[in-house]
């Protein structure tokens, strides 16, 4: 995949979620608050950036069917991706949770306006990890917040956030690919071979975000021949029980 690619295009998978985020940007019908779902691993966080990066992109760029993408060459799809932007907070558990403290500074921060870019954007991850004090206070701030703020919760399920706060989300739902065509995604994506990808996928015990990263140091992993073929084992169970 080209560096120069749409930060979208980077994402496999998940095309039906993806082209429901675009059509929303490109019909001027962003929500405040998204609820993502799915298994982990399964690229929620990574869309959540990408989509941050077309909201705050500067240049963002149209496919032949009008559908936009973040260009991911402006400095501000940059510093998205580098998690640096100013204005594109990630709010994960200090600890154990999401605590009420981190929350009420996300609500000082949600009453100023963008400093860079053209939203004020905030990714929960993992909602789970909101306790009742910040989840009662998280609402609150939905129930407040200015325009031109997003918040972007990510989850397993619906059941992820306390009810009062789905009922004001936007649920996006990520699909659970097969193992095979997430092992095809994996060849590529990395440009190994099947067999080798098929080795970063059983490592990751089929968690296909994780086999990527796998993917990325494979060359200096090294497997012995047994643990080759428990993997292989491994693999083979994954069809005969998923099918």
């Amino acid at each position: 995949m080209s560096e120069n690619s749409g930060m979208f295009e980077r994402i496999f998978l998940q095309e039906a979620p993806i082209n429901h985020l675009k059509v929303s940007f490109a019909k001027g019908r962003t929500s405040q608050t998204y609820l993502f779902v799915g298994k982990e691993s399964c690229g929620k966080f990574k869309t959540a950036l990408a989509f941050a990066a077309l909201l705050q992109c500067d240049n963002p760029v149209y496919d032949g069917k009008g559908r936009p993408d973040a260009c991911g060459r402006c400095d501000s799809c940059k510093r998205v991706a580098a998690l640096s932007h100013p204005d594109v907070q990630v709010i994960k558990p200090d600890g154990y949770d999401i605590r009420i403290s981190q929350i009420r500074r996300m609500q000082d921060l949600a009453q100023l306006k963008s400093s860079y870019g053209k939203w004020q954007i905030f990714i929960i991850d993992p909602a789970e990890k909101l306790n009742i004090s910040s989840a009662n206070s998280l609402l609150k701030i939905l129930e407040e917040a200015p325009s031109q703020t997003v918040f972007i919760l990510i989850g397993k399920s619906a059941d992820s956030v306390i009810p009062t706060i789905l009922s004001r989300s936007e649920l996006v739902r990520f699909n659970s690919p097969g193992h095979e065509s997430a092992r095809k995604a994996v060849v590529e994506a990395t440009g190994l071979s099947e067999e080798k990808a098929a080795l970063c996928y059983s490592l990751s015990e089929g968690r296909f975000g994780k086999s990527l990263l796998i993917a990325q140091t494979f060359e200096g992993l090294e497997l012995s021949r047994g643990m080759r073929a428990s993997h292989t084992r491994y693999l083979n169970c994954l069809e005969t029980y998923t099918k």
